[in-house]
């Protein structure tokens, strides 16, 4: 069937286009292969991210805690515009918690929260157990 093909005239019209299209990617530009790379997307960000860690870069607000801790002056962490107070769900909720159970040796059950808080409950805060 293949030898057959091969041989026809529309056989070889589709080995002619086939030979084409290696030609084109053969001669394609590397940067133009790379554009179209499904790889690109997932490499740069892994890049862009172990950088930012690296260079101890986030986008907490905790820095509205700097005036309770150093008073009054400009927190020299700061790289862009103020911390906003909108994000009261980070600083003023999550972290806690997140410094609590550090304290708790990140057990699922917080004796240190009112009368003991299942930590499995509270969306963004680490414990040990797997569930």
């Amino acid at each position: 069937m293949r030898q057959a093909l091969s041989t026809s005239p529309k056989g070889k019209a589709i080995k002619a286009q086939e030979k084409t299209i290696q030609e084109k990617k053969s001669t394609t530009h590397w940067y133009v292969r790379l554009w179209h790379n499904n790889w690109l997307f997932p490499v740069v960000a892994t890049i862009l991210l172990v950088g930012l860690t690296l260079c101890k870069v986030s986008g907490s607000s905790i820095g509205r805690y700097h005036t309770v801790f150093y008073g009054q002056g400009d927190d020299s962490n700061l790289l862009l515009n103020r911390p906003r107070d909108i994000r009261s769900d980070e600083w003023l909720v999550n972290t806690q918690m997140t410094i609590a159970q550090a304290n708790n040796n990140f057990q699922r059950i917080n004796k240190n929260i009112g009368n003991g808080q299942d930590m499995s409950v509270v969306l963004d805060v680490p414990y040990k157990e797997w569930s």
